[in-house]
């Protein structure tokens, strides 16, 4: 039942002043993993669009931490282990990423060693509260509930607030657990009435250091102000723009922790959200590498994204690859640029839920037999997830509205291979166009409702051709690259592909742009791309 406007008013006038106690919580190796981090999603969002979903992935992970009182635990590595090796994640985004990502997964293992002292501080204040009789309620997220019942199964649930409906309804209160800045929307997000129309006297703000309110969050809606005194630690107050609304605020800090290192030296912490937000504004325009192809031309690329590229002086098997620009990819270089003509990519013919049976039978039987043994060999043929074994048993489910699989479709190819599931006789395979488990993981997509995966699924199946025909056409390649700097190689008849192959060879690599979209991936005149340099 929703309390009357009467009532509220009585309880704002019969208050002289409503408080903020902010406990700002350090800790040195959360604040290398919020660092390190940092440099991951900010880099990643620049890249492809692999790279800009696993940007997304650590960046709702983080933001999650930094609002949200979690434990320390093998989660938290394992959603940033999820990556794969730090090799693997040097190779494919270059060595800054690869550092930040092993000091990420050292600094998580480091944190499991200990509890979260943010869950201390609030189990702390959550018994003082009960020792001196007052009536308290936390704000936070649906999904955050189990968490604070995790730091003490005794709290009634009846004293969450999840909503600003949630909030209309309570009667006046003593204190309100807040952890995370004041956000209007988002992570942590809460209603400005918590500062415009208080239900309670004090704000027990639970926040790590370096993380700051949203600017104008608790603006009054009659005179757009809000009044909070700042305490200093001399007790000084200094007034921040008066409202006539009347409601005052003194704001307390009281910084618990340490962020500097052995050596005394602190790391500065910076406001994820902030950041979160400029990503956001600047989404359009992205760090770009330009290419130089003659002396007239060149084309931009994106920071992180592999390119197909021919190495003239590599060994034979690495000669062709997905390079990363200015790393692997540098002068001398032959860009790859497959121009096609129609490519007959086939339907899936099997019904809906026809394969799926097939693979799973043969998965719980391989789990039935000896499931670590097959954990084994999935993760050493490249499904190096830390938390395999619990995805095993995620996949041996029966379908429901989708079909629980892999979501990579490499991942699923290794473990259709492991399980050696093809189609029954030589013959049928090779009357198909397919292997069998691209049709079983189109059957996936399907479930998925993944309308716009057709189009991946199909650039996988074009590359894969390509690389093939790169594979046959190795020695003509590397006898034309001997002799010119800009070539093209017609596709043989033979081939399933119909189109040709452009070869040019890389002059110069060029970063300092920030380009739209329209402007990166298409060879222009060099004085074109002059507008995007920073």
């Amino acid at each position: 039942m929703t309390v009357t406007s009467s009532a509220i008013f009585d309880y704002l006038r019969a208050q002289n002043k409503f408080f903020i106690e902010r406990n700002e919580i350090a800790s040195y190796d959360f604040s290398v993993l919020r660092k390190n981090l940092r440099l991951i999603i900010k880099n990643l969002h620049e890249c492809d669009a692999y790279a800009t979903e696993i940007s997304n992935t650590l960046r709702t992970k983080l933001s999650e931490w930094l609002t949200v009182p979690v434990p320390f635990d093998d989660e938290m590595v394992k959603a940033i282990a999820c990556l794969g090796s730090q090799n693997a994640v040097a190779n494919k985004w270059g060595c800054d990423i690869g550092v930040a990502y092993e000091a990420a997964l050292i600094a998580a293992n480091e944190l499991c060693q200990n509890e979260n002292p943010m869950r201390y501080e609030i189990r702390s204040e959550i018994e003082n509260l009960k020792a001196q009789g007052k009536r308290f309620k936390i704000f936070c997220h649906r999904l955050a509930r189990p968490y604070f019942l995790s730091i003490d199964e005794t709290i009634d649930p009846d004293l969450f607030i999840h909503s600003s409906k949630d909030y209309r309804r309570v009667t006046p209160f003593d204190v309100l657990i807040k952890v995370g800045p004041l956000r209007s929307r988002g992570w942590g997000g809460s209603p400005d009435a918590l500062l415009t129309a208080p239900r309670f006297s004090t704000l027990a703000h639970f926040i790590w250091s370096g993380c700051t309110d949203e600017q104008g969050f608790g603006l009054d809606p009659a005179s757009g102000t809000v009044n909070i005194e700042v305490e200093t630690p001399h007790s000084l107050t200094s007034s921040m723009n008066a409202t006539s609304r009347g409601i005052s605020w003194a704001s307390n800090t009281k910084k618990i922790g340490s962020n500097a290192d052995e050596n005394g030296l602190p790391l500065f912490d910076e406001d994820e959200f902030q950041m979160f937000q400029s990503m956001v504004r600047t989404y359009e325009n992205r760090p770009a590498i330009l290419f130089q192809l003659d002396d007239q031309h060149g084309i931009l690329y994106p920071q992180r994204m592999q390119l197909l590229s021919f190495e003239p002086f590599a060994s034979n098997n690495e000669q062709i690859g997905h390079r990363l620009p200015g790393e692997t990819l540098t002068e001398g270089v032959f860009l790859i640029f497959p121009i096609l003509g129609d490519v007959d990519l086939p339907e899936l013919h099997a019904k809906d839920g026809t394969l799926s049976p097939i693979w799973k039978q043969r998965l719980i039987t391989e789990c039935k037999r000896d499931k670590n043994r097959l954990c084994e060999k999935l993760f050493d043929s490249g499904i190096e997830l830390l938390s395999l074994h619990s995805r095993v048993n995620d996949w041996c489910k029966a379908a429901t509205t989708v079909i629980p699989a892999p979501q990579k479709a490499e991942h699923f190819r290794i473990l259709i291979d492991v399980l050696g599931v093809y189609f029954e006789q030589r013959s049928d395979e090779q009357k198909q166009r397919l292997q069998w488990w691209q049709y079983a993981w189109k059957e996936i997509q399907h479930s998925r409702g993944e309308a716009i995966s057709e189009g991946r699924f199909g650039q996988e199946i074009i590359e894969e051709k390509i690389d093939t025909v790169l594979h046959e056409l190795r020695t003509v390649i590397e006898s034309k690259c001997k002799c010119e700097n800009n070539f093209y190689i017609e596709i043989p008849s033979n081939e399933e592909l119909e189109g040709r192959l452009l070869f040019y060879k890389i002059i110069s690599v060029e970063d300092g742009f920030l380009a739209p979209d329209m402007a990166i991936k298409k060879i222009c005149d060099l004085g074109e791309f002059e507008q995007w340099r920073v």
